[in-house]
């Protein structure tokens, strides 16, 4: 397996904003995931063959600091979950 910087240049959605189609190009410089020039990596995404992918449950979180408890030595900390429908890995 190789890794490649890759960069969207585009996308194509249905009339209800769902994305079906993403327009990227590569960097062939940049295989096994190292750039020549010393950029670094903003993000990781791991294609899977959707053939050879199960369903999965996935569920993206986010830790949100209270404004009020900043004043506090012990900032609370509140965790929101988000289902992702349709997930496969």
């Amino acid at each position: 397996m190789n890794a490649y910087f890759v960069t969207c240049t585009g996308y194509e959605a249905d009339e209800d904003g769902t994305v079906r189609v993403v327009h990227c190009t590569y960097d062939p410089a940049t295989k096994g995931g190292n750039a020549p020039d010393g950029r670094k990596v903003k993000g990781t995404i791991h294609w899977v063959e959707a053939s050879q992918a199960g369903k999965a449950e996935v569920l993206q979180t986010a830790l949100l600091k209270s404004r009020l408890s900043m004043r506090s030595a012990q900032p609370a900390r509140y965790s929101v979950h988000q289902q992702l429908p349709s997930c496969q890995m």
